[in-house]
């Protein structure tokens, strides 16, 4: 920064766009690797154990740890019905939100269900009320998602044998997602 206005020179400009462009792509190069080693710490998980909650932990863990806020893990179950089975926040001391969140057994938006029947990504860069209202089932539960103060949203089909078996969904509450995280499947 200058403390007064000053124009640059064509040279000065085209010096500070290229610094801007290499650290854009830096910036966008540790992200990538970030959800690379969740895919490779959770891939390693989901072979090294059979206990499929002990793996969804790991997740869930892993999922806040690296890049998000909060993560839900919605599981389709046997009748058709889908179940949350996770709830992670990145601080413990929203633990029992969470587990309050999880308790409510089934997901709270019709986006997960649109996500799982379509098997296709949904991605909110910018979360607004509208957004809230229209991918929630009720009000309590449209105010409830509001509480949590999401900025971003995410939300991938868990797809195995070309079945959706579930949703991963992750929000943040500063950095905005986009598409390169909605291609985190």
């Amino acid at each position: 920064g200058f403390a007064e206005s000053r124009a640059f020179e064509p040279s000065e400009r085209e010096m500070l766009e290229l610094f801007a462009g290499h650290a854009a792509q830096a910036i966008a190069r540790a992200r990538d690797d970030a959800a690379q080693r969740v895919l490779a710490e959770a891939s390693s998980d989901l072979a090294s154990s059979l206990d499929a909650a002990a793996v969804l932990e790991r997740v869930g863990r892993l999922t806040v740890e690296t890049f998000a806020d909060w993560c839900f893990v919605d599981l389709v179950q046997p009748d058709g019905s889908v179940r949350r089975a996770l709830v992670s926040h990145a601080d413990p001391a929203e633990a029992e939100l969470a587990e309050r969140l999880r308790a409510f057994g089934s997901p709270a938006s019709t986006a997960v269900a649109a996500v799982i029947e379509s098997q296709q990504p949904l991605l909110i860069e910018r979360i607004s009320d509208e957004d809230y209202d229209r991918l929630m089932q009720d009000t309590a539960r449209s105010s409830a998602a509001r509480a949590l103060r999401a900025c971003s949203v995410v939300c991938v089909p868990m797809i195995v044998g070309g079945r959706a078996i579930g949703a991963l969904t992750w929000m943040t509450l500063a950095r905005a997602l986009d598409a390169r995280d909605e291609q985190f499947e």
